[in-house]
Formats: structure tokens, C-alpha cells, sequence
């Protein structure tokens, strides 16, 4: 069996790896993003409610007593917080390569600066040149907010993993996940609304062709029974003068007893400077059953094909494994993963250590 190239690439995306939220939680918890997280699209540093009960008291296998939740405080002062991710990962391919071992997944600090209920300044750092930095001001109807700075725009299902196909073949790994220009937002009920205006200069702290991009997500949330369901549409579109690109897609998510299910599916057209128009399709589908508290057993399948008019150049990739939360501030992973790039198959198996505050 071959090694396979293009896992050198998602690798060191991953090594490069920007924190982002779990979908699973917010279908779980028929919540948005900013129950859990300051971003209120998600990712980044999470709320003190996540980080003072909902984590260390609801989420995990071995939840903390009263006694040590009243000793966890992100402030630093009146009006500042701090939080941080660490990720580390070990690698073994199958036949052995020259990426396996240890690799440091996410190292990444966050400061918020809280100037009053409404209005807050933000920013995050990663590894190498991955950093978030807005300000957010909540002064619109239906817990709307108005967000202007550098991060990343709402689009779709925000996995924490850049390696799934709708995230990285769609342009949202690291370092150019995140653009600068604003955002405006609305929660009107169960449903939220985003749209945002950006350079779509991929990660460059300049337009590079005056052209911005445009990003709009929607996503309601609502109950049929004891099924809880999640359901929304994402739209890209950038008229670049080098390449045109637009991308537009449905995604769900679905939570029942302790099985729950996401699913993204994205068509994207793009076209270079004087060549014809390429029509691809990216989708991805994440199975997990929670066997316990802070225990889940996750299955994935990504699929992607660049051009739909050949019957070549389609990546298929599988995984199964298990997440743990055993206390909190503290996760494991362990996965099988298994890739078809256009032929040429790899296996893996990853342990991953999270820290996180």
C-alpha cells in the first residue's frame, strides 16, 4: 500500500490548528454557539458559564463537587478574561512515514475585554500566524450583534477537526480560515442569521484585489418529539480577479436519546482566469453515541470530488473512535482513520491530549 501524499498536507494544517467549537454540543443542547463560546458564531474562547459549570459540572465523566467549581475563575479583573487550548498528537501511519511521532496540534491563548453587557474586545492567538481580533457590539433586535475586526465568518458546521473535507477543501484551515472585515448577526427565537463582508484574501491582513467576499449562514433549531433537530444553509461567494469562487450548501444535525448525527453537504464552482468553470462537491456525516457521560464512540465519512464532469479525482476518507472528557479541563481521543485519495489509500492512528480553560 502507498503512503499517501496529501496527508502531509493535513497534518501540518492540523499542527497549525485554530480552536474551534463542537457542533455535536450545540445539537445536543439545542443551543447556539455563544452558549458555550464569546465568539457568538462560535470557537475561540468559551463563556464562563461553560467554563465555571457547564463543562466541569454536566460534561464530563467525573464532574467536580461544588467546592472546586467555586474555585474556577477565567476574570483576571473586573472586566478581563483568559482561556487557552493545548493540543498534542501522536501520529502512526501505517508502513511508517517520516510524520510519525508527536506533533503539536493547537497552542492557543485568548483575552477578552468585556467594556460593559453589550460590548467586548477580543482577541486570540495561535501557533505561527493564526489569530482572531474584533470587537462585538450587541446593540441590535433578537440579540443582535455587530462584529468588525479579523475572524473567521460563519459558514456551515464549525468541526474542531480542519482535516474534514468541509472544512479544508472549502477554505476554512489554518492560517486562512480567518479574514478581516465585519459581521452582522440576529437570533431571532430558535433561528440565527449571519452575514458577513471580508477581503477573501485567504489569511492576507490585506484585500489583494479590492474584491470582497460575501458569507451568509442560517440555521434554526426546533423539536419533533424527543428528537431534537438542527437544520440551516451557508453561501459563499467571491468574484476574485485571479478566480471566481462561490459555494453554497445545506447541513442538519439531529439528537435522540444519546445518538446524535451531522451532516454537510457543499457544491462549489470555481473558475481561474481564462479557463472554464470547475464544479466540485464536498460532504461529510459524523455519527457519535454517547456511551456515557463524557464518553462519546464517533464515526465519520468525508467525500470529496474537485470536478464532477471527471470520473477521477475523488477523496474518500472513514474514521471511528472515542472522545473523552474524564474531568474537566482535560480531553483524550483515540481514532482509526483511513483515506482514498484518488487511489491511493493510507491508514492511520491518532492519540490526541487536550488541554483547555
Amino acid at each position: 500500500m502507498r503512503r499517501r501524499p496529501l496527508m502531509a498536507v493535513f497534518l501540518l494544517l492540523a499542527t497549525f490548528g485554530s480552536a474551534q467549537a463542537i457542533p455535536r454540543y450545540s445539537v445536543r443542547y439545542g443551543q447556539d454557539c455563544r452558549l458555550c463560546h464569546q465568539n457568538p458564531t462560535g470557537g475561540g474562547q468559551r463563556s464562563a458559564y461553560a467554563t465555571q459549570y457547564l463543562i466541569p459540572a454536566e460534561m464530563v465523566t467525573f464532574p467536580w463537587e461544588e467546592e472546586r467549581l467555586e474555585a474556577i475563575d477565567p476574570q483576571i479583573g473586573k472586566n478581563v478574561s483568559i482561556g487557552a487550548d493545548i493540543r498534542t498528537l501522536h501520529v502512526v501511519t501505517e508502513e511508517g512515514s517520516g510524520l510519525d511521532g508527536f506533533f503539536q496540534m493547537q497552542g492557543e491563548v485568548y483575552l477578552s475585554l468585556s467594556v460593559d453587557e453589550r460590548n467586548m474586545l477580543y482577541f486570540e492567538q495561535g501557533m505561527d500566524r493564526t489569530y482572531d481580533l474584533f470587537g462585538i457590539s450587541y446593540f441590535l433586535p433578537w440579540q443582535g450583534y455587530v462584529k468588525v475586526g479579523r475572524f473567521a465568518p460563519a459558514y456551515g458546521w464549525r468541526f474542531a477537526d480542519h482535516t474534514r473535507l468541509v472544512r479544508s477543501e472549502l477554505g476554512f484551515e489554518p492560517p486562512a480560515l480567518s479574514d478581516v472585515g465585519a459581521e452582522v448577526g440576529i437570533s431571532p427565537g430558535d433561528a440565527t442569521f449571519s452575514l458577513s463582508v471580508s477581503n477573501g484574501a485567504g489569511g492576507s491582513t490585506l484585500d489583494n484585489d479590492a474584491r470582497p467576499a460575501l458569507v451568509a449562514r442560517a440555521e434554526e433549531r426546533f423539536s419533533l418529539g424527543p428528537l431534537a433537530i438542527s437544520a440551516g444553509a451557508s453561501a459563499l461567494q467571491h468574484n476574485g480577479i485571479v478566480r471566481r469562487r462561490a459555494q453554497t450548501g445545506p447541513f442538519a444535525g439531529l439528537y435522540w436519546g444519546r445518538l446524535s448525527w451531522l451532516g454537510e453537504i457543499d457544491w462549489v464552482w470555481t473558475q481561474a482566469q481564462g479557463a472554464d468553470e470547475v464544479r466540485g462537491l464536498v460532504a461529510t456525516q459524523e455519527v457519535a453515541l454517547q456511551l456515557w457521560s463524557g464518553v462519546d464512540l464517533v464515526g465519520v465519512y468525508d467525500y470529496s470530488d474537485r470536478d464532477l464532469d471527471l470520473k477521477s479525482g475523488k477523496t474518500t476518507g472513514y474514521s471511528v473512535g472515542v472522545e473523552m472528557l474524564p474531568q474537566p479541563f482535560m480531553s483524550l481521543q483515540a481514532l482509526v482513520r483511513s483515506w482514498d485519495d484518488v487511489g491511493v489509500e493510507t491508514t492511520q492512528t491518532l492519540l490526541q491530549a487536550h488541554f483547555m480553560y
